[in-house]
């Protein structure tokens, strides 16, 4: 059955077209889970870094600390939290664990079956060796960006208007000029969300501390999709690695609404 791509939503699973100059800066795949406080300990984590050491050899200790703003606008510091990160070679794919998630993510991002079958290999060796039982929430997110006047002068043209909001009256007149635009929509689908955030942005700006800040105007196109049960449900691999590919090819659904032909052009696809 064909696709009709003026719709963001369907039944379908459609076929990714490989795009050589994709603007994806980053895909990631997440589980989180009840806290497992003796992951932060290296000797706990070690079999479970055996199983997937032959993919991602390059491990890493970090520490992350946040910072809780008060409503009267004082920040505090949150408690630091040790993350693992395990990375290949180049370190374009990297696993993170800490005590309450496990994420794969990527900077050299093909297609989603490859995407998912790295996820299951990961989650399955994770579920065996260190046995979280019980999982809080699956989301996956894909962040495009495009960068610069290559993109921008004519992103009218690659970019339907919907989603452009009123980016677009940035790229329509030499008149109208936006600083900074951001909108958020949220769609429910089944017993999933998908969170659609889109973005002008000026140089040296970001929205989001996982989007650093660049020295090039860009619009930002970052596409979420979770799943939270309302009680924690069973940490099974093959199911979750299964629900995030469903997530996936919503994902891709509301991208290939959002873009248009001559974009799939500019980026060597073939429509």
């Amino acid at each position: 059955m064909a696709i009709d791509w003026e719709l963001p939503f369907g039944p379908e699973t459609p076929e990714e077209i490989p795009l050589p100059d994709n603007q994806l800066v980053e895909v990631i795949a997440q589980v989180r889970f009840p806290v497992v406080a003796s992951i932060a300990r290296q000797e706990f984590l070690g079999p479970f870094q055996e199983r997937v050491r032959a993919e991602y050899p390059i491990l890493r200790q970090e520490h992350e600390t946040g910072l809780l703003i008060l409503p009267d606008g004082v920040a505090t510091q949150r408690e630091s939290t040790s993350i693992w990160r395990m990375a290949n070679a180049d370190s374009s794919w990297t696993v993170s664990v800490a005590p309450g998630f496990i994420a794969l993510q990527t900077k050299a991002y093909q297609r989603r079956t490859d995407l998912f079958a790295r996820l299951r290999r990961v989650l399955t060796a994770f579920e065996e060796e260190v046995q979280p039982g019980l999982f809080d929430r699956l989301g996956v997110r894909y962040v495009n960006r495009f960068v610069g006047e290559p993109w921008l002068k004519d992103l009218t043209k690659y970019i339907r208007k919907e989603a452009l909001g009123l980016a677009q009256l940035n790229f329509a007149s030499d008149q109208a000029v936006i600083a900074q635009y951001v909108a958020y929509a949220q769609f429910l689908i089944n017993d999933a969300a998908l969170l659609v955030r889109t973005a002008y942005l000026p140089p040296n700006a970001t929205v989001d501390p996982s989007v650093a800040p660049i020295s090039d105007a860009s619009w930002l196109l970052d596409l979420d999709m979770s799943t939270t049960p309302t009680a924690p449900g069973k940490f099974d691999s093959a199911q979750l690695s299964a629900l995030g590919e469903e997530h996936a090819a919503h994902i891709y659904r509301f991208f290939r609404w959002a873009i248009t032909p001559e974009l799939i052009k500019r980026a060597g696809g073939q429509v």
